[in-house]
Formats: structure tokens, C-alpha cells, sequence
């Protein structure tokens, strides 16, 4: 069994600023996790959300990514706490990705995903996320996606999208 940990800060402030985009600044934290057939993490984490209601918060998550049969599962939930020790949201996700391969699709996966945020103050959102992945190289993905769920979240639009992400 591996113990690993990671601490991060923030250096930079965002180049590019969307409208819809929450804003955080002050963001630093660590994460610990124990790695053997699982990867299991617990992160602790300060920041400040900028904008009209600014506030700082400490936050709480749990992680975990493992295989079942083949299938790649993780998931992920946290509780924000403000200052004060009053419930700053929480949220959780589940995803799986299935490798297609048995159906002679070399290097695509099918992802689903399922996702819940509760802002204080706001009612609870739910999102959820088919879609299909190809490995072009180890480092580059393309991703083909359908989000569907509730209309209260700005920053996390519905419908198609596609893109490409470049490891390093």
C-alpha cells in the first residue's frame, strides 16, 4: 500500500473571467490518499469565493477511484463549512467508464456520470452526463458528450458538447 499526498496553492489569478464563472481566490489545501488496488483520498481545503455575497470557506472531501470487472468507477463528495461553521453546499458525483473494446472499438470507453450541488440557500441540482471517450495517445483524449439535468446551473450548460484534453 502507497500514502501519497499533495499540497496546493493558488499562484495565479485566472487570465480569462466568464460572467457565469464563480470566482475563487486564496484556494490552498492537501489531499492524502492510500493507493493500492483503490485510490482512496480525503482533501482539506481554504478559499474565498469572490463577488456580490464573498465568503470564506473550509472544505471537506472524500474520494475514491478503483475497478470493478473492468469498469472504471470513482466518485467524490465534499461539505463546505463557512467561517462560522454554517453549511457553505455540499455535492457528490458517481461515474463509471466502461472500455468498449469488446465490441471492437479499441481505445473508446462509455462514460456516465451522475452529479449533486447544494448551495446554501438554493434548492439542490442535479446533473447527469452520457457519453463516449477515445484514447488517441496516452497524453490526448476526445470527448463526446450529452448533459442533461436541472436548469438552476449556469456554469454547467446542457446539451452536446465535444472536446479535446492534452495531458502533460
Amino acid at each position: 500500500m502507497l500514502c501519497e499526498y499533495k499540497l496546493f496553492g493558488e499562484l495565479l489569478e485566472d487570465q480569462e473571467q466568464d460572467d457565469e464563472e464563480r470566482q475563487f481566490e486564496h484556494v490552498r489545501g492537501l489531499r492524502l490518499s492510500l493507493k493500492n488496488q483503490s485510490d482512496i483520498g480525503i482533501s482539506l481545503l481554504s478559499f474565498r469565493e469572490q463577488g456580490l455575497n464573498a465568503a470564506s470557506y473550509r472544505m471537506l472531501g472524500l474520494d475514491v477511484v478503483t475497478t470493478i470487472k473492468n469498469i472504471e468507477v470513482s466518485a467524490e463528495a465534499f461539505q463546505r463549512f463557512n467561517t462560522s461553521n454554517r453549511d457553505g453546499g455540499s455535492g457528490a458525483y458517481l461515474q463509471t467508464a466502461v472500455p468498449l473494446n469488446s465490441l471492437g472499438l479499441q481505445d473508446w470507453y462509455w462514460i456516465t456520470r451522475l452529479e449533486t450541488l447544494q448551495r446554501p440557500n438554493e434548492n439542490a441540482n442535479e446533473r447527469w452526463l452520457v457519453g463516449a471517450t477515445l484514447r488517441v495517445k496516452p497524453t490526448q483524449l476526445l470527448k463526446l458528450e450529452f448533459t442533461g439535468g436541472s436548469e438552476g446551473l449556469p456554469e454547467s450548460p446542457r446539451g452536446f458538447s465535444a472536446s479535446f484534453a492534452l495531458f502533460f
